[in-house]
């Protein structure tokens, strides 16, 4: 099957958040909370920091052999925590001050893992070593306190990429079944049952860079395609109904978009567009029916690549993770950096590359 070429030094999981054409009214009194993030230590797993959208505050909630995978508005955070002897992951859930709530145990080693907006649920999948091709994974959902875990029964290889609902009552997740030129798209429900195929037309990023979320008001989903007849890497964001109606291109005026995520309220996306082999990729965001495109970053020259874009709680930044490719095109760690949603100012967060999956808490 066709994959983008953007290699990843750990398996993590892009999870955004999303949003539809369908705007939202967020919370009343949202108010922003800290930023979660992952810093490697020496190319490898470090520990898990928390910094303030303006920079200041930064500190460490877990202190090593760990990466969060998630921060659910529940106010609870997922961390996958590596021993060092047994070399297996394991399945943490914390509060944001990294205090341990329940420790999950898994079927296997899980490569990544999702926890649901309400910190009920926890999304996990791991290598089935069993399988002939080197690609396929195993998709589970276990409860947050580790009961009634269940196997997604799809067959052929999961491309680490799945969100769930705002209500925390489905799945969206890629398929890559039979190693097909392209992924499937599926829905299930949060206890396993009703899988449902979308569309057999998707694309996910490989090595966990995703690129699937749903609308606030459950209505729609986001998800990547293939550019039929493209040149190379090209992919545009397409939105289709949870019922598998109205599949709608938003980028086809874009030479290649990826990784969307919808504002609090619906009424914009963010995402990253720019072509990876030449080394420049931007944030870009649109209104949800695809106009009114402006590209928020700009970033001159070569070599800084914008990516895992995730909006401030109460609408007005975003995070993300600006990536160095200007010397090495397999870079994977970067800067955490924040941005205005309007004038596009932006602000360094960390000054070492050794960055990766960025999330934004609501204040608690």
């Amino acid at each position: 099957m066709h994959k983008l070429s953007l290699a990843l030094a750990l398996s993590t999981l892009l999870m955004t958040g999303c949003g539809s054409e369908t705007v939202v009214d967020p919370p009343p009194a949202v108010r922003n909370g800290n930023l979660y993030f992952s810093q490697a230590h020496n190319g490898r797993v470090g520990t898990v920091e928390s910094v303030g959208e303006a920079g200041t505050g930064r500190r460490t909630v877990v202190s090593s052999n760990s990466i969060v995978s998630s921060v659910a508005p529940s106010g609870r955070m997922l961390v996958l925590s590596f021993d060092t002897v047994t070399r297996r992951r394991s399945m943490v859930v914390t509060d944001l001050n990294g205090v341990a709530i329940d420790t999950v145990p898994t079927v296997d080693d899980p490569q990544l893992a999702i926890l649901s907006p309400d910190g009920k649920k926890i999304c996990y999948g791991y290598w089935d070593l069993d399988n002939s091709t080197d690609q396929s994974y195993t998709l589970h959902l276990v409860n947050s306190d580790g009961t009634g875990d269940v196997t997604i029964p799809v067959i052929g290889a999961w491309e680490g990429v799945a969100a769930f609902s705002p209500d925390s009552r489905m799945l969206a997740f890629y398929s890559d079944e039979s190693l097909a030129t392209e992924n499937k798209l599926y829905v299930v429900n949060s206890d396993g049952t009703g899988l449902r195929m979308l569309t057999d037309q998707a694309t996910s990023l490989n090595d966990n860079y995703g690129g699937l979320c749903w609308s606030p008001s459950g209505g729609s989903i986001l998800y990547m395609r293939r550019r039929e007849g493209g040149v190379g890497d090209q992919n545009d964001i397409w939105r289709i109904g949870t019922d598998g109606t109205g599949a709608a291109n938003l980028t086809s005026d874009l030479d290649n978009a990826l990784m969307p995520n919808f504002s609090p309220d619906g009424a914009r996306i963010v995402f990253s567009a720019g072509i990876l082999a030449t080394q420049s990729v931007d944030l870009w965001t649109m209104k949800s029916d695809g106009s009114d495109k402006r590209s928020l970053t700009n970033t001159p020259g070569l070599g800084e690549v914008e990516v895992r874009a995730q909006w401030s709680p109460d609408g007005r930044k975003i995070a993300c993770i600006s990536l160095d490719m200007s010397a090495n095109d397999d870079v994977f760690f970067g800067r955490a950096k924040v941005v205005d949603a309007t004038t596009g100012a932006s602000t360094f967060l960390t000054t070492s590359s050794d960055i990766f999956n960025i999330y934004w808490s609501t204040a608690q």
